[in-house]
């Protein structure tokens, strides 16, 4: 959907802008519930697409075309599996996993999700490399959670916004400051 939004003029921009933003958050600013904002941003889309905007209908184009990806991907997640045994236990793994490969007639890169058993020395390389990526994103979301949780118990509070309260900062404000080792 980012390619569509690049592709508007800077008063379409600013619908497609104010239509996420909706389809996102309440009125009050508050973030919808995750079950709501697919249903929700339907609907929005859907009246812009009634409305004559065009690229309302490239949206819902892009966001079906996604979405079908995902599901494609997500079944055969499930339904096209592999089992190994690593570290005393056997696992239940994907049998196909996402790499980049240049295509030979266009010589761009693309996505592809060869099976184990066809993966080179380089695709082998780079889900390692992926993998080793997500892991490091993992450790960072676990220690501002545990930063977060610390601030909370320090403040006897319930939430986050009641602790950064006591604490008289802002989330952003607090997250700057040096945490030291979590």
């Amino acid at each position: 959907m980012a390619d569509v939004r690049r592709m508007l003029s800077s008063e379409e921009r600013e619908e497609y802008d104010e239509l996420f933003y909706y389809g996102t958050h309440y009125r009050d600013g508050k973030r919808r519930k995750p079950a709501e904002i697919g249903p929700k941003l339907l609907d929005l889309l859907r009246d812009a697409e009634q409305a004559r905007k065009p690229w309302a209908s490239w949206t819902l184009e892009d966001a079906l075309t996604d979405g079908l990806r995902a599901k494609g991907n997500q079944w055969c997640n499930t339904k096209e599996i592999v089992l190994a045994h690593l570290g005393g236990k056997i696992v239940r793994k994907a049998a196909a996993y996402g790499t980049r490969a240049r295509n030979p007639k266009s010589g761009k890169s693309e996505w592809q999700r060869p099976l184990w058993e066809h993966m080179s020395r380089d695709d082998l390389i780079q889900v390692i490399e992926a993998s080793t990526v997500r892991s490091a994103a993992e450790d960072e979301l676990r220690a501002v959670a545990r930063r977060l949780l610390a601030l909370v118990d320090e403040t006897g509070s319930g939430t986050v916004p009641e602790a950064l309260e006591a604490k008289g900062v802002t989330l952003a404000e607090f997250l700057a400051l040096d945490g030291g080792a979590a």
